[in-house]
């Protein structure tokens, strides 16, 4: 069967906009909490906590919480007049001493003082000065803090100046959606229970999900940790009671799905199945009602310094993104990406680089059919609290370079966790999991994805080589503009839409078989050849 899929790119915007800037390096500073997370490169940028308030590992933690004085001196890339000097105070807020501005003769300008800090009363606050526009050009900033004058460890979010009399405000990067009434629908009881239901996956013709629950006893242990279910949807739409897929996909470790393959007979799966679970992915094929034993990848220098892991293989099975810790990790888990070099041997992780990743937690990466547009979980970008989605657009072929993430707003994100989005190629509904539940510790929701979301257009191929007379399942050659693959019997494409999109199928002793982009939708598709 073909079917077609048209999705509306529309890039997201911010709802605010500001003449600020944000400090855009560290030059020096009195200590740090850690070489990472809450270290002084930590104030660089715009807020990553604020508007919220709390302990972040996204910001500069001075090593001592009751000194007479801490400082951090930043510098800014555009030297301006600045009438305006704004601090994001994300924990225990109150220790601010003296504030310099620092010319380009590297002259220090005290314009703010006070020798008595604290008695302010709240759990954070984005402090403002204002002043008479200087007539020189800043070039630097150097604060001072006494951590002494309030209680625990204080945090800085970050370090903002403006030309401006305009309140400095600190804003969540948010989609400014133009029309998107619904909200969130439980997908109910046949899939939700009093349980953790998590990490859903579900096939790119959108008629089956899989999914992990958690800790639900059974007739020979108390709990299962991770356990594989699968529901299916009827032609009305609904979900089927869902089913443990059982073994040997099902062990007494933790098993979850990461991805499908289009043609719905190949699953792949977190972890290596080795008796010790070693980090990984995994694959497992259909044979008739059950799943073959999973085998796992080859992935050069693989390994991670976090308890906690993600993995996600895209439609064309040859780019796996994964959520880890490894040495050049920024903080806690970071987004890697790796790439198949020939049967089941991948490359090293790598890196998707700063644009995305942050000293916080990065994890449940899933990229669309596209391979440019990426959902992701963070609590290391401005959001809501909790874990928040996420959704960045690759901008070239390097993978390091991302469009700024967008939060997914408050049509998804809560003041809880929210996880584990997964979107069919159709990209119509988005799958998610979160915290904010209604039946159990965390539940499974789908949402109509806004079209400013949506991932880029995509065809989904499915379809089968058989011979014409006796219906044979048939080896074949499949080209298209996404390569060349060995198929037998049904197979399945994602292919980006394209004007000279064209699939063509070879069979030894056949004649070829070409379809192209003029096949209408919802054609049964059969690839017949004749002798």
């Amino acid at each position: 069967m073909l079917r077609w899929i048209l999705i509306l790119l529309l890039f997201p915007l911010a709802l605010q906009a500001q003449n600020v800037q944000w400090a855009s390096k560290v030059v020096r500073y009195s200590s740090q909490y850690g070489n990472k997370q809450f270290s002084a490169q930590q104030v660089v940028g715009r807020p990553n906590m604020l508007p919220n308030f709390g302990s972040s590992p996204v910001a500069w933690a001075p090593a001592r919480e009751n000194a007479a004085l801490e400082y951090v001196e930043v510098a800014f890339d555009r030297p301006m007049r600045v009438q305006q000097i704004a601090v994001a105070e994300n924990l225990n807020p109150g220790t601010i001493y003296r504030i310099h501005l620092i010319d380009s003769r590297k002259k220090f300008h005290l314009v703010y003082e006070n020798k008595e800090p604290g008695g302010f009363m709240g759990p954070g606050r984005m402090f403002r000065h204002f002043i008479a526009l200087t007539d020189f050009e800043v070039h630097g900033l150097k604060l001072d803090l006494k951590t002494n004058a309030v209680p625990g460890m204080n945090q800085i979010d970050a370090i903002g100046i403006s030309a401006s009399k305009e309140p400095i405000e600190a804003y969540i990067n948010l989609v400014d959606y133009k029309n998107h009434d619904s909200g969130p629908e439980n997908l109910g009881p046949n899939v939700n229970t009093r349980y953790e239901d998590r990490y859903p996956i579900v096939s790119p013709d959108g008629n089956t999900l899989y999914f992990a629950r958690k800790e639900q006893p059974d007739a020979t242990r108390t709990t299962l940790s991770d356990a594989i279910f699968y529901s299916e949807r009827d032609d009305r739409g609904n979900w089927s009671p869902a089913r443990n897929i059982g073994e040997p996909l099902n062990t007494k470790n933790h098993n979850y799905v990461v991805a499908v393959s289009p043609d719905g007979n190949t699953l792949y799966l977190a972890n290596e199945y080795t008796r010790l679970m070693s980090e990984g992915v995994s694959i497992s094929n259909r044979n008739g009602d059950s799943w073959s034993r999973p085998k796992g990848f080859r992935i050069r220098s693989m390994y991670n310094n976090n308890m906690f892991s993600c993995y996600h293989v895209n439609p064309d099975e040859d780019i796996i993104v994964m959520a880890i810790e490894q040495e050049d990790s920024h903080g806690d888990m970071d987004i890697y990406v790796s790439f198949r070099e020939d049967g089941d041997k991948w490359t090293a992780p790598k890196n998707l680089g700063p644009d995305l990743n942050t000293a916080g937690i990065e994890g449940s990466a899933f990229l669309a059919a596209d391979n440019i547009t990426l959902y992701f979980s963070s609590n290391g970008h401005a959001g809501y609290g909790g874990m928040d989605l996420f959704m960045s657009r690759r901008l070239d072929e390097s993978w390091t370079r991302w469009s700024e993430p967008v939060n997914l707003g408050r049509i998804i994100n809560s003041p809880k966790h929210e996880y584990n989005l997964t979107i069919p190629a159709s990209g119509e509904y988005a799958y998610f999991s979160t915290s904010n539940s209604q039946y159990g510790a965390s539940d499974i929701y789908r949402i109509l994805m806004p079209q400013e979301v949506r991932p880029l257009p995509v065809a989904l191929l499915q379809a089968q080589a058989v011979d014409a007379e006796t219906g044979k399942p048939l080896d074949a050659t499949v080209r298209s503009p996404e390569g060349e693959k060995r198929v037998k019997g049904k197979f399945g494409l994602v292919l980006p839409m394209q004007k000279d999109f064209r699939v063509t199928t070879e069979v030894p002793g056949y004649y070829p078989n070409t379809k192209d982009n003029t096949v209408e939708p919802d054609d049964d598709t059969f690839m017949d050849f004749d002798e």
